[in-house]
């Protein structure tokens, strides 16, 4: 024979379970209507159908660097040009 339903079998309680999920729904929806809000103000917007051009650039100079060879110069010859440039930047500040 089929079993027969008690009257203390326990149905479906709400619990801290059914109210997280509430909460989330209406978390979701309350998201869903601020999104649709935002997207509303963006749709009337006509976005610019040209980019701006910006004028040609010119060119950078050449630089060419002198490196001198220390390998090569003697030590008087580098007391020379240390002279020199002193001499060059006395003559600047005056």
């Amino acid at each position: 024979m089929a079993k027969k339903k008690k009257k203390d079998d326990n149905p479906a309680v709400n619990d801290a379970y059914t109210g997280m999920l509430t909460v989330s729904l209406i978390a979701l929806i309350v998201g869903i209507i601020l999104v649709s809000v935002d997207f509303s103000e963006y749709y009337g917007v006509d976005v610019p159908k040209y980019r701006p051009v910006l004028p040609a650039q010119k060119a950078p100079p050449d630089v060419k660097i002198d490196v001198p060879k220390t390998d090569d110069k003697k030590a008087e010859d580098k007391k020379e040009e240390e002279k020199k440039g002193e001499e060059k930047k006395e003559e600047e500040k005056k």
